[in-house]
């Protein structure tokens, strides 16, 4: 799976390109930065905010070597 942001169907790639060449698409649309929310145990340890799992994700599945703490 990959997650490609900022891209616009229709006119960065066509509907028809990827229709044509995937099984299954998945249209979402989201912020192009994270916010922070102030939601009960949003400071609790393992919390992380999706932005920041979505690019490190997308760095893992290119092949990236990721440093943990």
């Amino acid at each position: 799976m990959r997650f490609e942001s900022g891209v616009r169907v229709g006119e960065d790639i066509s509907y028809r390109y990827l229709r044509d060449r995937f099984s299954a698409l998945c249209f979402t649309a989201g912020a192009r930065e994270a916010r922070e929310l102030d939601a009960p145990g949003r400071s609790l340890q393992g919390v992380h905010l999706a932005q920041d799992f979505l690019s490190q994700q997308n760095r893992r599945l290119d092949g990236e070597t990721i440093r943990t703490r």
